[in-house]
């Protein structure tokens, strides 16, 4: 598993990427007391999660950002990736007086 801490462009690319999906996801979602209601109670159909998504991605050194094109899936398990890396980073750093079961 590639690490945050260990830095370069792919962790770069990885913040940049989740950092788009969860920024588009926000963007893009409506709630349901910002839509117009609807009478008939149906729900919407799920995503399709072979529909593939481009988006543009920083890319650190450089002035053009780069198309990434992915699956719904495969950027759902980017960002997922990118969590639990975020996690395992923040739990592995040490805090001078802190112990194993805390501070």
């Amino acid at each position: 598993m590639f690490s945050l801490m260990r830095g370069g462009v792919g962790a770069i690319l990885i913040v940049a990427a989740s950092a788009a999906v969860a920024f588009a996801d926000s963007a893009t979602s409506v709630g349901p007391a910002a839509g117009p209601s609807s009478s008939s109670g149906t729900a919407a159909p799920a995503p399709d999660p072979n529909k593939v998504i481009c988006r543009r991605v920083e890319v650190t050194g450089s002035n053009m950002p780069e198309h990434v094109c992915k699956t719904r899936a495969e950027w759902a398990s980017l960002a997922e990736q990118h969590d639990r890396e975020t996690k395992d980073a923040i739990r592995q750093t040490h805090i001078p007086g802190c112990g194993p079961k805390g501070c």
